[in-house]
């Protein structure tokens, strides 16, 4: 069960608005507060970090200085995990640029900071303007019409979503045949995350130009991906590949497309070495290779660049992390631990990883180990990080899914109770009480709390169904069982076509 997606990227630090807090006035005075990234001390106005403060992060980061309207601004000092400093202007939580490359090497890898250099050298035909595109729209149904003069477009522009939407709908309902008022209702649709219903309109455009303009079809294609409809995604990038068959972005896409979803080897691979032949140069061209032949078993071939990857940034300790992540997501497991014990042994390693990175390196290991049996072993990891960071709940959830596993229903509750005390909003907390409780054949209770689950966002309904891990095999096949998961199948359906 390997739930902690473990990305090379990562997200830059951010300070939420929502917090806890702990001590003093959080409001309009000094106080201490803690979010999800971290503890802030300092001054609040109105509610939010306002003048001089220290923010502490999770993994050791450490920024003291003065923010504004919640965000780092003016001067300050920004210390790093290891030891380093920044000291400078910062604006909206942003420092110049000689911050942003070292925050980057620190937290993603220098390698990773030299190959967006070079992946920036590639450029493609793809032109997704908004005003280019409306240019191009109106210049196929051959209209002047000019959408951004509209009271829509002052809402789209304010970014008022609501309200633009609904104002591009009348429009369009009153102007049928100007096509540029469904452009920008699909780009607000998009910001407003309603990604079928942007994914249609732009399939509307693309069938009045007759499939001709190669960015609005990519973002049909987009649109649908993230609606989760990949068939029809599939079939916008096609149509994108059958204009100009060198499109980066595109062949990626369609190997991801043949490589997960409607899994065909030969497709798969023949796309990724097509993108990796049009920028041999760029990292990510190579990872996308490397991860469809691992999954393939054509080792030989990865094993090769692999070692190319090693070789260009032989002192980088994430791109070896990078290389364990690649065994671990295609269940190569044997080789992951190989990899992430290597790391492990680093001298210091605490002073040259950033903490977030070292414990996914022993989550990735802890998974790994349940999934060859080792499952004494996998505890003893999951201790280890529960010590290092006792505020995250997928910890408890995956030590106390381990007791599971080793069929002990009340040491998996005890730890599942302290896992809920950290954090009572999270799904899969629920779903390993509810396997707890159906180990001492409780079915209230298992039913309880899977509901719980359901209800706080599961929804990976095959995985519920099909997973042999889980152990509530005999509810599966139960008509109450069934129909509870339809339930809620169904809700997050209707959601996602809103």
């Amino acid at each position: 069960m390997k739930t902690l997606f473990i990305s090379l990227l990562l997200a830059l630090l951010s300070t939420n608005t929502f917090g806890q807090c702990l001590s003093g006035d959080c409001e309009n005075g000094e106080g201490e507060i803690r979010y999800d990234d971290g503890r802030y001390t300092g001054q609040f106005k109105k509610g939010v970090k306002s003048g001089k403060g220290t923010y502490y992060y999770e993994n050791g980061d450490v920024y003291s200085g003065t923010f504004k309207n919640d965000v780092k601004q003016g001067k300050g000092t920004y210390t790093f995990f290891d030891g380093e400093k920044f000291t400078g202007k910062f604006v909206n939580d942003e420092g110049d640029g000689q911050y942003v490359e070292l925050w980057k090497i620190k937290h993603e890898g220098k390698c990773a900071v030299e190959n967006e250099k070079i992946a920036a050298e590639y450029e493609e035909s793809l032109n997704l303007n908004m005003y280019r595109l409306k240019e191009l729209v109106n210049k196929k149904i051959g209209s002047t019409y000019d959408v951004t003069t509209t009271q829509a477009y002052k809402y789209y522009t304010n970014d008022e979503l609501d309200k633009a939407d609904q104002e591009f709908t009348k429009l369009y309902e009153n102007n049928p045949n100007e096509y540029s008022i469904l452009l920008f209702r699909a780009f607000t649709r998009t910001f407003m995350g309603r990604h079928r219903k942007a994914g249609a309109d732009y399939h509307k455009i693309n069938e009045k130009t007759n499939n001709s303009l190669i960015g609005i079809l990519y973002l049909e294609g987009s649109s649908y991906f993230d609606g989760d409809k990949d068939s029809l995604a599939a079939l916008a990038y096609k149509k994108v590949l059958a204009i100009d068959s060198n499109i980066y972005s595109c062949l990626t896409e369609m190997g991801h497309y043949y490589s997960e979803i409607n899994v065909d080897k030969n497709k798969a691979l023949y796309h990724y070495r097509k993108a990796y032949k049009l920028q041999p140069k760029n990292r990510e061209a190579k990872v996308f290779l490397i991860k469809c032949l691992i999954k393939f078993n054509e080792m030989a071939e990865a094993k090769r660049l692999i070692n190319e990857l090693l070789q260009s940034c032989p002192d980088d300790i994430i791109n070896k992390v990078g290389i364990g992540n690649f065994y671990y997501f295609e269940d190569k497991n044997d080789e992951a631990i190989i990899c992430y014990n290597e790391i492990l042994k680093i001298p210091n390693l605490e002073k040259k990883l950033d903490p977030d990175i070292l414990r996914q390196v022993i989550y990735a290991k802890a998974s790994s180990l349940r999934e060859l049996g080792k499952i004494e072993e996998s505890i003893k990891e999951f201790e280890k990080l529960i010590a290092m960071n006792p505020n995250d709940v997928d910890y408890y959830n995956c030590l106390a899914f381990d007791y599971v596993v080793l069929k002990n229903p009340m040491q998996a509750l005890e730890i599942v109770e302290k896992g809920i005390l950290v954090d009572n909003t999270d799904k899969d907390i629920y779903t390993t009480k509810a396997e707890a409780y159906s180990l001492l054949n409780d079915d209230d209770n298992f039913y309880k709390n899977m509901e719980l689950a359901l209800k706080k966002g599961l929804s990976n309904y095959e995985y519920i169904v099909e997973d042999e891990y889980h152990l509530y095999k005999k509810y599966k096949t139960q008509k109450r069982f069934q129909d509870m998961l339809a339930k809620y199948k169904a809700e997050r359906e209707e959601e996602k076509d809103k």
